[in-house]
């Protein structure tokens, strides 16, 4: 069988021409589309699990069939990983979820996965004054399509909202320019970064991050934080 091609093949060359402009807009103008009903549901009943496990908390922002959330849990068994994805199909691919589920919910030891829609939980979390000690976005997709740059989580209206959600957010994909936007994006909004690296592990967090070394493809990293002043 031959190797599959992972490789992001975009129709824009560098930088999008028109990022500095929407993400300056989206300071000027933060989201402020109320959540629906459902939603605002659904952040109650994960409000109340949080108030009684009383953790500090980890976000796994799209986490798919919660492979990552459970390493990360793994990682950080004194923290409370949330994995949250707006696919029941793909949360359902984990058994525990399928196992406890109740209402788009489950819970167990130090884990809660929730569907839901992200955008609207992080406008919920902003007001409710939630803070992450960090927030990992793993291989989100790409959109590479140029007129899709409002699409990507940097150049989204809720981008600033999401980035003052924790004091740690890192991002992995194996598209470097998608890295190289957000890196930009977050700069714009005051934000520290490290500079962006290859990335190797012998432990992959995702199965996209599985499939990707064992092909070879390359993968990126990026890490930022909120500076001294915001603590």
């Amino acid at each position: 069988m031959p190797e599959r091609n992972y490789h992001i093949e975009p129709n824009q060359i560098g930088i999008h021409n028109n990022l500095t402009a929407l993400v300056q807009k989206h300071q000027v103008q933060p989201f402020q589309k109320p959540p629906n009903q459902l939603q605002q549901t659904i952040f109650n009943r994960l409000s109340r699990l949080v108030d009684q496990q009383g953790r500090p908390l980890i976000l796994d922002c799209g986490c798919g069939a919660a492979m990552s959330t459970v390493r990360l849990a793994q990682r950080y068994p004194h923290h409370l990983i949330i994995g949250m994805d707006k696919s029941l199909h793909r949360l359902m691919r984990h058994a525990q979820f399928k196992r406890y589920q109740q209402y788009a919910l489950a819970h167990w030891d130090n884990i809660i996965l929730v569907q839901a829609n992200l955008v609207d939980q992080m406008l919920l979390m902003t007001q409710a004054n939630w803070q992450f000690d960090q927030q990992y976005h793993l291989y989100p997709n790409p959109w590479p399509k140029s007129k899709h740059l409002a699409r990507r989580w940097h150049g989204h209206a809720i981008f600033p909202t999401l980035m003052a959600l924790s004091k740690v957010t890192e991002i992995r994909s194996n598209w470097l320019l998608y890295l190289q936007e957000w890196q930009y994006a977050a700069q714009l909004l005051g934000y520290q970064t490290q500079a962006i690296e290859a990335y190797q592990s012998n432990t992959p967090l995702t199965h996209f991050e599985t499939k990707y070394l064992a092909a070879g493809e390359p993968i990126y990293r990026l890490r930022s934080w909120l500076p001294i002043s915001h603590f």
